[in-house]
């Protein structure tokens, strides 16, 4: 079973393009992969709005959130989601649940946004996921 969301990441581009995970305007998913790195200006987290979440399952409008982002000035940037899972023997599918989204810069600082609202920055480049990590 796939988490629900309650954020959703965005690549800002030099030129001033940005490419969504998901496109209210067009309604459709834009997978990850699609993100052209090399012109990357700003990662950004995004609340799920009420409006989306009638258009995109899996997602929940959430108030608590903010919208956060990350400049890379000519750095590696990446997004991700830390996922628990619980494994219940009644059910044939694990249940995952997001933990935090993750916003940071390869080999630098990075932000994690709780579900909660609560945000922590993280200086420590040593500890957490890696742009790397995402891409096998």
């Amino acid at each position: 079973m796939k988490p629900v969301i309650e954020m959703f990441w965005v690549a800002e581009y030099f030129d001033g393009q940005a490419l969504p995970q998901f496109d209210p305007f067009l309604k459709k998913e834009n997978s990850y992969s699609h993100v052209n790195h090399k012109t990357v200006k700003r990662f950004w987290w995004i609340p799920i709005t009420p409006d989306m979440t009638q258009i995109f399952p899996n997602t929940k409008y959430n108030p608590l959130l903010k919208r956060h982002c990350v400049e890379l000035n000519g750095s590696k940037g990446f997004v991700t989601r830390r996922t628990s899972i619980s494994l219940n023997t009644k059910l044939k599918n694990p249940l995952q649940k997001i933990v935090c989204y993750v916003l940071g810069i390869e080999g630098g600082p990075r932000i994690e946004i709780y579900p909660d609202g609560i945000v922590v920055n993280k200086l420590d480049p040593t500890d957490g996921e890696t742009q790397s990590l995402l891409h096998g």
